[in-house]
């Protein structure tokens, strides 16, 4: 049985839950001094001209550059929910996911494709859509930007108090090894969590690692 990394005990003290910061990469290598983001089809303008401005802030972002970050295949769902609660009473609200494939071109060549996604389709979302998909579509946006230009840090929850062969013991053994470098260790421990108790959550962990090990071969 793996124990739990030394580091990240001392780190969490007595607390089940606490945020850890995780060095990360991107997801693509974007070549040259500058990109240019536009909209594959018509359905993701107003993604691309919002991904236009968030990645604004951290690199050079003009419309004539030969590095192009196309935004294609943006899809959005909404389902309508009913939670009941314990004293009998019901609330309506909507669950939301949305996604895009995004691809990297230099020169017409494909330099790498990466899938942004927002919402994570298990939560009781507001009564009212119009809301949800605003939230929707900004937490597509964060999530793409961050794979193309991280913010060099990442926060992730560990539970050092749980068994280390629980989903949340594995998953908290995954982070002390993905911080320490050890990709590849942090992959299979995530993928075990996963498989163990499924959530979108821990689903979108596995997939960041997977490209982050691809991207390390």
């Amino acid at each position: 049985m793996v124990r739990y990394l030394p580091w990240l005990l001392l780190t969490a003290g007595c607390a089940k839950t606490v945020t850890v910061e995780v060095p990360t990469r991107a997801a693509v290598d974007v070549e040259g001094p500058s990109v240019a983001v536009v909209a594959g089809d018509p359905a993701c303008r107003s993604i691309a001209d919002r991904l236009t401005q968030q990645l604004g802030r951290t690199i050079h972002v003009d419309p004539r550059a030969e590095t192009r970050i196309a935004v294609v295949g943006c899809n959005e769902s909404l389902i309508p929910t009913v939670s009941i609660h314990q004293d009998g009473g019901r609330s309506r609200g909507w669950e939301g996911r949305s996604s895009a494939l995004v691809v990297v071109e230099q020169d017409g060549v494909a330099l790498g494709r990466l899938i942004g996604t927002g919402g994570d389709g298990a939560e009781i979302m507001p009564s009212r859509r119009g809301p949800l998909r605003g939230a929707l579509r900004s937490s597509l946006i964060d999530d793409v930007a961050d794979q193309i230009a991280p913010s060099g840090l990442v926060d992730r929850r560990i539970y050092p108090a749980a068994s280390p062969e629980s989903p949340r013991g594995l998953e908290t053994r995954a982070i002390a090894h993905e911080a320490l470098g050890n990709v590849s260790e942090a992959l299979d421990l995530a993928t075990a969590a996963h498989s163990l108790s499924p959530s979108p959550r821990l689903a979108a962990y596995v997939g960041e690692l997977e490209r982050r090990l691809h991207l390390s071969d």
